[in-house]
């Protein structure tokens, strides 16, 4: 990946890298013609617990930091809050954890979110994307659905290989982490099918959730959110233990009046790897970090020089 510009000469990197372009192409087309907006949302943005390790990004004000956005996702219930109902974007991510041949410390996903719908809507909207995107008449058979349980008791795995694109539904609310405490097993803004069940029995809650899997690889997922500022501060600090100072604007947002609403991520490197037989999405990137996370074609990260590292405080 030195010279990754010269990889970029050979056919198979021209053929993935123009399918990759048709494809979201098609993706856009299919939602623009179902009355989407594409809105783009900050990448800098504040600090937020019940997800993956984000990158820290420091300020010329001591002490004070931005992080990466791993996703959009408390911006784009926002806007749910702010009355665009259907949004999308293609969104860049960005997450602190080692890279793996399905993973990038950077890397897009297809966002999308919609108001006054329910897991029904969602999955028949993303099914008929993702057929569209790739030419498939919309009258074929919908995609298999199975559940959390029946796919972890017959397979031993959430993410199936079926022969075919397959829903997987019904899914924990809560996962146990090995030290015995709960967290949430897709993130902390999904809702409960039974809002009870909650406040009761919180281990015991299922999700209203769904991930979409391919070939035995998950390519998206997404739920129905938490639109009752009560019960997403209830989850945050009662189950979870998470602080709701990182979200208050979300509940300041939530307590003004928000609609029902749901979405799905895709994740473009990861499905497009499979739709082209790539042995990692690293092969579908134009320039991908190594599995170290490093780019090795301009040798970052580096070592800041003395005076940047006095404008941002550091030692």
């Amino acid at each position: 990946m030195k010279f990754r510009y010269l990889a970029l000469r050979t056919s198979a990197m021209q053929e993935r890298l123009r399918f990759r372009a048709d494809l979201i192409q098609r993706m856009r087309e299919f939602l623009q013609q179902n009355n989407f907006v594409e809105v783009e949302t900050p990448t800098l943005i504040k600090r937020t617990h019940g997800g993956a390790r984000e990158f820290v990004v420091p300020t010329h004000e001591k002490g004070l930091f931005y992080s990466l956005a791993q996703s959009p996702q408390i911006l784009k219930q926002l806007l749910m809050v702010g009355g665009i109902d259907r949004y999308f974007q293609i969104a860049r991510c960005y997450r602190d954890e080692k890279s793996k041949p399905e993973r990038q410390p950077e890397f897009t996903q297809l966002d999308l979110e919609l108001s006054f719908t329910n897991r029904e809507g969602v999955m028949r909207l993303v099914e008929d994307m993702v057929k569209h995107s790739l030419n498939i008449p919309l009258d074929t058979s919908p995609f298999e659905r199975m559940t959390y349980e029946k796919a972890m008791t017959t397979y031993g795995t959430d993410q199936p290989n079926t022969g075919g694109f397959v829903w997987i539904t019904e899914i924990p609310l809560f996962l146990y982490k090995k030290d015995g405490v709960l967290e949430s097993a897709h993130h902390p803004f999904t809702m409960p099918k039974d809002e009870d069940v909650i406040y009761q029995n919180p281990e015991m809650a299922i999700g209203l959730s769904y991930d979409l899997v391919y070939e035995g690889i998950e390519i998206g997922g997404g739920s129905i959110r938490i639109h009752k500022a009560e019960l997403q501060r209830h989850i945050f600090e009662s189950i979870l233990g998470y602080p709701t100072g990182d979200i208050e604007y979300l509940l300041k947002a939530l307590e003004s009046g928000c609609p029902p609403h749901g979405g799905f991520a895709i994740g473009v490197d990861r499905l497009v790897g499979l739709l082209t037989g790539a042995k990692s999405i690293r092969d579908v990137i134009a320039f991908p970090k190594s599995s170290e996370g490093k780019d090795l074609l301009s040798g970052a990260p580096q070592e800041l020089p003395l005076d940047d590292k006095t404008y941002y405080h550091f030692k």
